[in-house]
């Protein structure tokens, strides 16, 4: 399958937001990809887990992307909409040949150890963007010690923090995150994977409810497939 690359460099507020997503790179089966309603889906699906038979949407994202930041709790909100018993879950996007998306995901795996990312996730996107900062900005939080000076400045522990960076527990992240990237063959952040089908692309000419409601509406797709494929003591309810 031909690779989808993609940079998300800027965004626009008129209303409702509206994003601007760059293409670098078209299909190389001759399907150019412009707009939003392309919504492209895996030959061979694959789910982030397989231990069950949840229903899952992926949110991959990355700390240096200004959409992702733009978009964060709208896309915590739609997430309360998902049919209950749908596994939700935001995944770091690793960029290859990029070390700083990289890094941004260890400490993204790192805090998400410690249980605490989602409380400090505000402060990491004004870190690595701040509002009051138009233009490109210098990559922040992209070594070990601008990490502990980041836990330190937001009173976490540090010494749980190192013990957990540096284990064997981050590498299989990281590993789990290329192997899924590679497998679906998408660059580009913010995007959701539904079910392990589908991927929902953002639209620079849509409002942001349409990307979230697209996915929304494959979610219940999918989920109505789940109950008929599957007898109701097989399917698993609760997050």
């Amino acid at each position: 399958m031909a690779k989808l690359n993609f940079k998300c460099f800027s965004m626009t507020v008129i209303l409702t937001i509206m994003f601007l997503v760059f293409v670098e790179k078209s299909w190389t089966q001759g399907k150019k990809i412009t707009t939003y309603q392309l919504v492209k889906e895996i030959t061979e699906p694959r789910r982030w887990n397989n231990s069950d038979n949840k229903v899952e949407v992926i949110y991959y994202f990355w700390y240096g992307c200004p959409s992702c930041k733009l978009i964060d709790n709208y896309v915590t909100n739609i997430a309360k909409k998902f049919p209950e018993g749908t596994r939700f879950k935001k995944i770091p996007m690793v960029f290859p040949d990029n070390n700083v998306s990289r890094e941004h995901a260890i400490l993204f795996w790192t805090l998400e150890k410690m249980r605490i990312e989602e409380s400090v996730r505000k402060n990491i996107f004004e870190a690595i963007l701040p509002s009051n900062i138009i233009g490109p900005v210098t990559p922040q939080l992209v070594t070990l010690e601008a990490q502990i000076e980041f836990v330190k400045a937001n009173q976490l522990n540090v010494d749980e923090f190192v013990a957990i960076r540096t284990s064997p527990y981050i590498s299989d992240m990281l590993q789990k995150t290329f192997d899924n990237l590679s497998h679906i063959n998408v660059d580009i952040t913010p995007f959701f994977l539904v079910n392990g089908r589908y991927v929902v692309i953002i639209d620079e000419n849509r409002p942001v409810s349409d990307f979230l409601f697209e996915t929304l509406r494959l979610l219940k797709e999918e989920f109505a497939k789940s109950i008929i494929n599957n007898s109701p003591n097989s399917i698993i309810i609760g997050k």
